[in-house]
Parts: C-alpha cells; structure tokens; sequence
C-alpha cells in the first residue's frame, strides 16, 4: 500500500536547514535544540540514525547517487525532507 507523500518538504519547523541539498557529499542539518535524524534509502532501507544538539554534519560521500528521505525529530514535531545526492 502507498500512503500520501504530499507532506515531503513542507516546512513544519520555521528554523530547520538542510544544506546544501543537493549534496556531493557533506551536508548539514540546523534546528534549535536537541534533535533526532534518522535516513532512508528511495527503497526503504535505513541508512544512518543519530541524535545532535544545534546542527550537525553527515558525510555521504559514500551514499549511492540518488534521493534518500531525512525524517528529523524533535519533542514538537517530526520533519521529512527529500535529500538528493549527486
């Protein structure tokens, strides 16, 4: 079964960056406060989880080209965002 994806990049948190996105490589997450994130491949399969405080930085040099799907988390809310490696 296929659920609605229209949510995909619709801005729930007003202060949350991803750049630069597309990314050769690495790239950043921005949001207040402390935060969980958590990355799926376009089939599915997860790829990274971590937990950071402010912004971090994620290497995926090594990820396969394509899109892979960002879901970032924090005590409010819950974020999706398409992020597309070159």
């Amino acid at each position: 079964m296929v659920q609605d994806c229209s949510s995909i990049d619709e801005w729930v948190f007003d202060d949350l960056e991803v750049y630069p996105n597309p990314t050769n490589g690495i790239f950043g997450i921005t949001l207040d406060g402390e935060f969980e994130y958590v990355i799926h491949d376009a089939r599915g399969r997860l790829v990274r989880t971590g937990t950071a405080v402010g912004e971090v930085e994620i290497d995926a040099s090594l990820y396969d080209t394509g899109v892979y799907i960002l879901t970032i988390t924090n005590e409010r809310n819950t974020q999706t965002v398409r992020l597309v490696r070159k």
